[in-house]
This record gives C-alpha cells, sequence and structure tokens, in this order.
C-alpha cells in the first residue's frame, strides 16, 4: 500500500522493453498497476519511480539511485562513471581491443575487461545495467 515493492531477483525494470510479452515483461505490468514508487532489487541499486501526471499507470522515468533522488542530481563522479563506461562500449561496437580502448578512454584495463565481458555477454543492457553489475561485485 505504501509503494513499495521487493522484486528479489526479477529483472531490473530497465530492461522491460526487453521483456515485453514474456512472464518477466507480464511481472512488472502486474506489479506497476499497484502504483509503485520504490522498488527495492535483490542485485541492483533500489529504483525511485515518477509517474506521468497525465496517466498514473505509465511510469515517466525511472532512477537508479537511493531513495529521493533524481537522475540530474547525480553525484559528478557517476556521471564520470557513467559517461567512460558508455565510452568504453562504444569502442567494442568499433571491435577496439582492450589496449587501443585504454589509450582511447584512459580507463583503468580491469575495468575495461569487466565491461566487456559484461557487454559481449549481455548484449540488451545499457551502461545503467553494466554500472549496477559493477557495483554489486564491489568495484
Amino acid at each position: 500500500d505504501s509503494g513499495e515493492c521487493f522484486v528479489g531477483d526479477l529483472n531490473p525494470l530497465y530492461e522491460l522493453e526487453l521483456h515485453r510479452g514474456s512472464k518477466i515483461g507480464d511481472s512488472w505490468e502486474k506489479l506497476l498497476a499497484h502504483r509503485l514508487k520504490t522498488v527495492y532489487y535483490g542485485h541492483a541499486k533500489t529504483a525511485v519511480l515518477e509517474r506521468d501526471a497525465a496517466s498514473d499507470n505509465d511510469v515517466q522515468a525511472v532512477t537508479a539511485a537511493a531513495p529521493g533522488k533524481k537522475r540530474d542530481l547525480m553525484p559528478a563522479d557517476d556521471k564520470d562513471r557513467y559517461r567512460l563506461v558508455s565510452k568504453i562500449m562504444k569502442c567494442i561496437d568499433r571491435h577496439m581491443d582492450a589496449e587501443k580502448i585504454r589509450k582511447k578512454t584512459g580507463a583503468d584495463p580491469v575495468l575495461i575487461e569487466d565491461v566487456t565481458r559484461m557487454y559481449l555477454t549481455h548484449r540488451n543492457v545499457g551502461v545503467q545495467g553494466i554500472l549496477d553489475r559493477i557495483e554489486i561485485k564491489g568495484k
């Protein structure tokens, strides 16, 4: 009733478009019908949902942050990390090897290896999904 939901291992909401028409998508649709405000994952950052004023059922924005924080208020170091992972992913798409990626981005070789492994094994996951997985690993 408070709008809080614990979803455990359910795929993150930011991956919903990938799962439309599946059991995962159906589960999210049922959950979203309950006017969620905060989603607590077993293995990802807490998501705070904002609703479009025109329609209470449509999720307008999802922020993978501590409750109450907005994406535009993301700390500068988080924005830098987001941009760096995005650059690494673009380099991977251009078939650059790890050394070229390091020279182009200045990223740590271990980070490049982690991002590459996650990106190539989870092709439909975006930058935030990779950042969440890196955070879970404690890096």
